[in-house]
């Protein structure tokens, strides 16, 4: 369901964004914070309104989880995927590849820190898998 909504507004944000664009006096700046902003704060009510429920209302948690993964398309479409386009078109690839590799690194860095800083732990838990 969340990917679904997501997929649907993905598929809206894109031409309200450059309606919006043409349409407003605002400069490209202003419309993408805009944009970043609602794509961020309606997510941010929808979290906050799920950690306040309990579990019975499981539905409607489910409910407000797939409205605030769908919202923050507007976020990634109308914010900040495309800014490095419009800062520098030519060297989009590159400018996107430093991106990722600065932005994806903790993730095989921070396992490699935690494993030397606790080799006793996964010698432990390695230990309990023989048989």
């Amino acid at each position: 369901m969340p990917l679904v909504l997501a997929l649907i507004i993905h598929l809206i944000t894109g031409p309200l964004f450059d309606y919006v664009r043409t349409r407003s006096s605002c400069s490209l700046t202003i419309v993408r914070k805009i944009f970043h902003v609602i794509g961020t704060i309606i997510p941010a009510a929808m979290m906050f309104a799920v950690s306040q429920m309990n579990s019975e209302e499981k539905y409607a948690i489910i409910s407000l989880i797939t409205v605030g993964f769908g919202f923050h398309e507007v976020a990634i479409m109308g914010g900040f995927a495309f800014v490095l386009l419009d800062i520098a078109p030519d060297f989009v690839g590159i400018l996107q590849g430093i991106n990722n590799t600065i932005g994806l690194a903790p993730g095989f860095i921070i396992p490699m820190i935690v494993s030397a800083l606790t080799p006793e732990v996964i010698y432990y838990s390695l230990s309990i898998l023989k048989f």
